[in-house]
């Protein structure tokens, strides 16, 4: 049976992101977004943010990946 990811700890970490977006770190928060969606990856809310991340970065192609 999988391991569900720790809600607390995802949630930290999905916290520090939007701590580094308010610092204007956007790749930084990209990274750490995509971190929680790897021991997440059901997460829609954190996918979407990091699609809009990839989009604000002109990564187009990885948003594609992140919403297909």
């Amino acid at each position: 049976m999988p391991e569900n990811p720790n809600r607390v700890e995802i949630a930290r970490r999905v916290e520090k992101a939007e701590k580094l977006l308010q610092k204007g770190k956007t790749a930084e928060a990209l990274a750490e977004y995509l971190l929680v969606l790897q021991d997440d990856p059901p997460n829609d809310n954190v996918r979407q943010m990091a699609a809009d991340l990839c989009l604000s970065l002109n990564k187009g192609a990885q948003a594609v990946i992140l919403l297909g």
